[in-house]
Order: structure tokens, then C-alpha cells, then sequence
């Protein structure tokens, strides 16, 4: 398989060696065979066998499966992105509030000990419990296998396609990224920025090039600060007011509010350095 020559912007137009159609094909095939086997089984897993990383895996999976659904919606006129995507949304959107807990009490947690807001603690630990099972009463049977109806969906548009053109995709998802660049990053854009970002990466990786953080470590980098950037926007969002600000212990409720502020801090420096690497991608 022929592999990367040039990373887009480096140069005035994409430069990837086009494979041809069939082996096009073949490694979107490939690579959603490995997303459909891994989402079927982690469909099925018990409330024991989900745990923390799992529900981080299970998001990690559909995003993955997120490109081959914009590839298969650029090449087939018939093909329902929307309609195809919606039973496996419902549990990607619920799974997305359970792992935005982890992620809350994980940051707060690392700037004190537990035993320092023993109340937050126990209010997080109910909540994030209550989001769980809130997923696994989503999850039923049947929304079981209405999302795997929709994997089985994808498979068959895959297979009806002769061949299947990635190059379209990658080329709308690296133009929006020059955009958002070029718009300058801020609080309002910065998520998108992440998310194209890693469009494009997946994008490549359902073709088989290099590893991203191989082909360019800048753009590697950039994603990382945007993941952590927003991880600290989301809780920001949450805690500005903190959703138990008077109903907390006074001792706790001080203790929070100075991390509530570390944190900001360390929202602020991230956004200042993502807004000066950012621009290195265009040169």
C-alpha cells in the first residue's frame, strides 16, 4: 500500500498517493469490519464489564465509525447518514454524559484528595451512577438491535458501492479545518477545530497511512491540548454555578470554588497555546 508523501497545507494541494478503487474499497471494509465487531460486542457487555474505560472505548469506536459514515454520505446519494447514525447516537449521546462525569471528578480530584470534599464525592459518585443507569436502560434489546441493524446497514452500502472514493471526504474536513484556523481559535470554535481534526485522522487511518503522530506530531499535539482544553470547558460550564454551590458543606464549598478557579486557569493557558500552535499547520 502506497503511503503518505506530504501532510495537506504543507503544500498548496493534497499530494496522497490515490490508491485504486478496489484497494480503496478493501481498507474501508477492513476497517469498519474492526468498528462493527468491536461495537457488537461491547453492545452486549454487562453493567460489570462496562467500566470507566469501556465507556471511553465504546466513544472511541463510534467516532472511528463516524468517518466511514461520511465517506459512505459523499459517495452514495442514497445512503441516510442521519437515519442510518440515529439508534447508535442515542447511546453515544448517553455514554457522552457519563464519561463528562469521570472526566469532571477525575480533574477535580487531581488537584486535592478525596477526603477533602467527601460530600462533592458522594454527590458525584450518585450522579455519575444515575447516568449509568440511565444508559443501560437505554441500551435495551431492542435499541441493541436497532444499532446493529444500522452496522449491518453500513456493511451492505459498503458492499454495493464497486468502489468508494475517500479523497472527497479528507479534502472537505482539511478545508475546514484551514477555515477555523484562519478564524482564529476561541472558545466558540475550538471543539469544531478537535472534531474535524480528528475526522481527518480517522479518515487516514481507514486507509492504512501512518500512525497521525508519525505522519505530523504537531497536529498530534494540537489535538491533545483541544482534548484537554475541552474537558475543562465542559466542566466550567457545569460548575459556573456549581450545581450544588449551596448545598455543600461551607468547608468544601471554599475548597471547590479555589479548584473551580486552578482549573479556569489552566483552561486559559491551554486556549492561549492551542491559539499559537494552531497556526503552524498552514505553514
Amino acid at each position: 500500500m502506497n503511503s503518505i508523501q506530504k501532510w495537506p497545507f504543507r503544500r498548496k494541494k493534497l499530494t496522497f498517493d490515490m490508491l485504486s478503487p478496489t484497494d480503496t474499497k478493501e481498507s474501508i471494509r477492513d476497517f469498519f469490519l474492526i468498528r462493527q465487531t468491536r461495537l457488537s460486542f461491547m453492545l452486549r457487555y454487562s453493567r460489570r464489564k462496562f467500566s470507566q474505560s469501556a465507556f471511553h472505548r465504546f466513544r472511541v469506536e463510534i467516532k472511528k465509525l463516524k468517518a466511514v459514515l461520511a465517506v459512505l454520505e459523499e459517495e452514495s446519494v442514497e445512503f441516510s447518514r442521519k437515519k442510518t447514525y440515529a439508534p447508535i447516537k442515542k447511546l453515544y449521546a448517553q455514554a457522552g454524559r457519563v464519561r463528562e462525569l469521570q472526566i469532571e471528578k477525575e480533574l477535580i480530584l487531581s488537584q486535592i484528595q478525596a477526603n477533602q470534599l467527601p460530600e462533592f464525592c458522594r454527590r458525584m459518585n450518585t450522579e455519575i451512577q444515575q447516568e449509568r443507569d440511565s444508559f443501560f436502560e437505554i441500551r435495551t434489546w431492542k435499541a441493541r438491535k436497532k444499532a446493529e441493524q444500522s452496522l449491518g446497514k453500513i456493511a451492505k452500502e459498503i458492499e454495493k458501492l464497486k468502489k468508494i472514493n475517500w479523497l472527497p471526504t479528507i479534502q472537505t474536513s482539511r478545508k475546514r479545518i484551514k477555515a477555523l484556523i484562519q478564524e482564529s481559535i476561541g472558545p466558540e470554535n475550538a471543539h469544531e477545530l478537535r472534531i474535524q481534526l480528528k475526522l481527518s485522522k480517522n479518515a487516514l487511518e481507514m486507509q492504512g497511512f501512518p500512525a497521525l503522530q508519525q505522519a505530523d506530531p504537531q497536529e498530534e499535539e494540537l489535538m491533545k491540548l483541544l482534548g484537554d482544553w475541552h474537558d475543562l470547558e465542559v466542566l466550567a460550564q457545569r460548575m459556573s454555578p456549581s450545581p450544588w454551590a449551596g448545598t455543600l458543606p461551607a468547608p468544601e464549598k471554599k475548597i471547590l470554588e479555589k479548584v473551580i478557579q486552578t482549573l479556569s486557569l489552566q483552561k486559559s493557558r491551554l486556549l492561549s497555546e492551542i491559539q499559537s500552535k494552531a497556526p503552524s499547520l498552514l505553514t
